[in-house]
């Protein structure tokens, strides 16, 4: 999860790019911001309230990339070698999120990856039409 993932990060310092957006910047710049031999690169979609959030948890404007994906394995290359990466954490965000890019950059460069894995969710009622949500509802309004 993003608390383990944020101190595991914590015991390997470096240069470490945060590519899991704002909602969770708190809990790594909690961890990371001001550690010693550690720089946080906050990537992140360019958002005035994403700039402030930065601001307020400490993290210059020199360490944001404010900039909307997905990226190509290329950009990622591109990003990480112009910030000096040594340590690159994502989430498990599938095709949408270009994870795979990410990752095959990353793996390109050496560059150490921390990926947060998806919550696992019990669905209690999957169904796969129309007419059975309406079944559904209709049987959930009869027990009522």
């Amino acid at each position: 999860d993003y608390e383990e993932a944020a101190k595991l990060a914590a015991e390997k310092r470096g240069v470490i790019m945060l590519t899991t957006g704002s909602k969770t910047l708190a809990v790594f710049a909690k961890e990371l911001v001001g550690l010693e031999n550690t720089r946080v690169i906050a990537r992140m979609l360019p958002r005035m309230d994403n700039m402030e959030k930065c601001a307020q948890l400490g993290i210059e404007q020199k360490n944001i990339v404010a900039i909307q994906g997905p990226f190509s394995k290329e950009l990622n290359k591109a990003l990480y070698e112009q910030y000096g990466v040594t340590l690159m954490i994502t989430k498990e965000s599938g095709k949408v999120g270009a994870v795979d890019e990410k990752l095959e950059a990353a793996l390109e460069c050496g560059i150490e990856t921390i990926m947060i894995s998806r919550p696992d969710v019990d669905y209690q009622n999957v169904h796969s039409s129309f007419d059975h949500v309406i079944a559904e509802l209709n049987k959930q309004l009869i027990e009522k």
